[in-house]
């Protein structure tokens, strides 16, 4: 993957969803009603809307935000003529109100909207022996469609068993 990415620090949450994906092939495609260049300009995407409790399909077009002087695309930057990055990144704005309403953000969110998969983080502090699993709950306000929370679930893991947790769950892809 090297789009380039403009305001990296805005969207870096996105970003870092999208190389997770990367990983297994296929998984970045199956979000994509259509995969091939729109004579149309109409592109329709597949994401998964925790607020519905369903996947949504979100139909943008190939017109973006660009800088008047330049003429470059204000936010992602494509590598060549790709498109489909960009297409993602709008679609990710509907989803959430708009471009401004993507500053900032968390990883497990974009995660959670590409694969309609139940998302959870580990955390173990500085000195501790195991790993603390939290959930992650939706809090949107008016102003942030995407606010989320950690709450820890009671469950802990010792080194060992996080290891073959990740195992498992990368052989599962």
């Amino acid at each position: 993957m090297r789009t380039q990415w403009k305001r990296i620090g805005a969207v870096a949450w996105l970003l870092s969803a999208l190389a997770c994906l990367a990983e297994f092939p296929g998984a970045v495609e199956k979000v994509f009603d259509n995969r091939e260049y729109s004579l149309r300009g109409k592109y329709t995407v597949r994401l998964y809307d925790k607020q519905r409790s369903r996947f949504v399909n979100i139909t943008v077009d190939d017109f973006f935000p660009c800088d008047e002087q330049s003429g470059a695309p204000l936010f992602t930057q494509p590598n060549g003529e790709e498109l489909w990055v960009m297409i993602l990144e709008k679609a990710f704005a509907k989803l959430c109100g708009s471009y401004a309403a993507l500053e900032g953000g968390h990883t497990l969110f974009a995660l959670e909207a590409l694969t309609g998969e139940k998302v959870y983080k580990f955390h173990r502090s500085s000195g501790e022996t195991t790993w603390k699993k939290f959930g992650m709950e939706h809090k949107p306000t008016k102003d942030n469609k995407r606010a989320v929370e950690f709450r820890g679930s009671g469950e802990a893991l010792d080194s060992d068993a996080m290891f073959k947790l990740i195992k498992k769950l990368d052989q599962q892809d």
